[in-house]
């Protein structure tokens, strides 16, 4: 490899730290979404998100859910606690992982579970978390804590 190749190699190394960086500590965050489903429990994504598309300066990040602040809240009657910024941010993940099964689905000839998957899919959300708990990884909740990873629940 002579001067020039490993120059270029290096600059490239160095603008890929550059470009983790900017996603971890800038506008971006890449979130590690999961299903938590008996029909779809293989599903998982990352999926790349831009903070300044859901924080608003006047939002006061209610946590998503009843029950205690101590356990997360549960996802049952809690629609009247949800954020506006919450909701959306919320619906961003759930739609962006519904597409995603869909395709595979679609993909490797699974029609049948395509079914199930519309007759669930309005069940799909996120609970025990904040705007901020999502975006920034700043939770105290121990029912959200599932090492960095998001659980799309489908079954309440």
């Amino acid at each position: 490899m002579d001067s020039t190749s490993t120059q270029n190699t290096r600059m490239q190394q160095t603008q890929g730290q550059q470009g983790q960086e900017a996603n971890n500590n800038g506008n971006h965050v890449t979130l590690d979404l999961r299903v938590s489903c008996n029909t779809f429990w293989k599903y998982e994504m990352k999926l790349l998100v831009n903070r300044d598309d859901f924080v608003e300066q006047n939002d006061n990040d209610i946590v998503n859910g009843g029950g205690g602040a101590a356990y997360g809240g549960s996802c049952l009657n809690d629609d009247n606690k949800k954020t506006r910024t919450f909701s959306r941010l919320e619906r961003f993940l759930c739609d962006s992982m519904i597409a995603h099964i869909h395709e595979d689905l679609a993909l490797t000839g699974q029609e049948e579970l395509i079914e199930k998957l519309c007759d669930i899919s309005s069940k799909f959300h996120v609970h025990g978390h904040t705007t901020r708990s999502l975006l920034y990884h700043q939770s105290n909740y121990p029912h959200a804590d599932h090492g960095g990873l998001i659980y799309i629940c489908t079954h309440c």
